[in-house]
Protein backbone atom coordinates (compact mmCIF):
# COMPACT_ATOMS: atom_id res chain seq x y z
CA UNK A 1 0.00 0.00 0.00
CA UNK A 2 1.20 3.37 -0.82
CA UNK A 3 -0.10 6.03 0.45
CA UNK A 4 -0.50 9.93 -1.45
CA UNK A 5 -0.37 13.04 0.49
CA UNK A 6 -1.14 16.81 -0.05
CA UNK A 7 0.05 17.03 -3.84
CA UNK A 8 -1.16 16.68 -7.18
CA UNK A 9 -0.74 14.03 -9.16
CA UNK A 10 1.82 15.31 -12.04
CA UNK A 11 4.37 16.16 -8.94
CA UNK A 12 7.14 12.66 -8.46
CA UNK A 13 9.58 12.52 -5.94
CA UNK A 14 12.92 10.82 -7.26
CA UNK A 15 15.05 8.24 -5.80
CA UNK A 16 17.35 10.73 -4.80
CA UNK A 17 14.76 12.68 -2.16
CA UNK A 18 13.91 15.60 -5.44
CA UNK A 19 11.86 16.20 -7.36
CA UNK A 20 11.00 15.46 -10.81
CA UNK A 21 8.94 17.58 -13.66
CA UNK A 22 5.67 16.66 -15.47
CA UNK A 23 5.13 18.48 -18.56
CA UNK A 24 5.75 21.75 -17.46
CA UNK A 25 7.37 23.42 -14.43
CA UNK A 26 7.72 21.20 -11.28
CA UNK A 27 5.16 19.05 -9.51
CA UNK A 28 5.77 17.67 -5.55
CA UNK A 29 3.97 14.68 -4.39
CA UNK A 30 4.88 12.68 -0.94
CA UNK A 31 4.73 8.88 -0.74
CA UNK A 32 4.52 6.68 2.80
CA UNK A 33 5.41 3.31 1.09
CA UNK A 34 4.06 0.54 3.99
CA UNK A 35 4.90 -2.62 1.81
CA UNK A 36 7.99 -2.49 0.91
CA UNK A 37 9.64 -2.96 4.25
CA UNK A 38 11.88 -0.23 3.65
CA UNK A 39 12.92 0.41 7.45
CA UNK A 40 13.85 3.95 5.77
CA UNK A 41 10.44 4.92 4.58
CA UNK A 42 10.48 7.80 7.18
CA UNK A 43 13.82 9.03 6.69
CA UNK A 44 12.98 9.05 3.08
CA UNK A 45 10.21 10.44 3.29
CA UNK A 46 11.45 13.44 5.66
CA UNK A 47 14.49 13.78 3.23
CA UNK A 48 11.72 14.30 0.19
CA UNK A 49 10.11 17.16 2.27
CA UNK A 50 13.20 19.03 3.11
CA UNK A 51 14.04 18.96 -0.68
CA UNK A 52 10.84 20.40 -1.16
CA UNK A 53 11.02 22.87 0.87
CA UNK A 54 14.17 23.68 -0.50
CA UNK A 55 12.80 23.99 -3.63
CA UNK A 56 9.64 25.98 -2.75
CA UNK A 57 12.38 28.65 -0.99
CA UNK A 58 14.58 28.62 -4.64
CA UNK A 59 11.62 29.47 -6.58
CA UNK A 60 9.73 32.41 -4.05
CA UNK A 61 12.63 33.32 -2.53
CA UNK A 62 11.69 33.23 0.60
CA UNK A 63 12.75 32.31 4.18
CA UNK A 64 10.41 29.20 4.17
CA UNK A 65 11.30 27.06 7.31
CA UNK A 66 13.48 29.87 8.47
CA UNK A 67 13.24 31.87 11.46
CA UNK A 68 12.47 35.05 10.22
CA UNK A 69 11.37 38.69 10.59
CA UNK A 70 8.58 39.33 8.08
CA UNK A 71 6.83 42.80 6.83
CA UNK A 72 3.22 42.96 5.05
CA UNK A 73 2.20 45.44 3.03
CA UNK A 74 -0.69 47.60 4.35
CA UNK A 75 0.38 46.36 8.27
CA UNK A 76 2.10 48.35 10.76
CA UNK A 77 4.81 46.42 12.23
CA UNK A 78 6.51 42.84 11.85
CA UNK A 79 6.22 39.36 12.69
CA UNK A 80 9.18 37.37 13.96
CA UNK A 81 9.00 33.51 13.94
CA UNK A 82 9.49 30.86 11.27
CA UNK A 83 7.76 30.97 8.17
CA UNK A 84 5.74 28.29 7.91
CA UNK A 85 3.72 26.54 4.60
CA UNK A 86 0.54 26.12 5.11
CA UNK A 87 -0.37 23.99 2.53
CA UNK A 88 2.12 22.69 0.03
CA UNK A 89 1.91 24.08 -3.65
CA UNK A 90 0.44 22.11 -5.96
CA UNK A 91 3.10 23.53 -8.78
CA UNK A 92 6.40 24.89 -8.34
CA UNK A 93 5.69 28.82 -9.98
CA UNK A 94 6.45 32.16 -8.45
CA UNK A 95 3.68 33.87 -10.03
CA UNK A 96 1.03 32.03 -7.54
CA UNK A 97 0.22 32.62 -3.95
CA UNK A 98 1.94 30.56 -1.36
CA UNK A 99 0.00 30.24 1.88
CA UNK A 100 1.40 30.95 4.69
CA UNK A 101 1.73 31.70 8.57
CA UNK A 102 3.86 33.03 11.15
CA UNK A 103 3.56 33.90 14.89
CA UNK A 104 -0.03 32.37 14.37
CA UNK A 105 -1.01 34.94 11.50
CA UNK A 106 -1.95 33.59 8.14
CA UNK A 107 -1.21 35.68 4.70
CA UNK A 108 -0.13 34.82 1.10
CA UNK A 109 3.46 35.62 -0.22
CA UNK A 110 2.10 38.26 -2.37
CA UNK A 111 1.71 40.38 0.95
CA UNK A 112 5.10 40.38 1.76
CA UNK A 113 6.59 43.63 1.41
CA UNK A 114 10.27 42.69 2.73
CA UNK A 115 11.58 39.80 5.33
CA UNK A 116 15.29 38.99 6.44
CA UNK A 117 16.36 36.10 8.35
CA UNK A 118 16.68 36.41 11.80
CA UNK A 119 20.31 35.61 13.78
CA UNK A 120 19.81 32.64 16.18
CA UNK A 121 21.19 34.02 19.75
CA UNK A 122 24.05 32.11 21.19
Amino acid sequence: MVATFGLSPGWAANSFGGMESADEGFQIQGELDFESGNSDGFENWRRRQKATLEAVRDEWSLPVGLRARVRLRHVVGELVGKLLLVENPTVLDRHLPLKLRMSRVDFISFEIEDWCIEEEEE
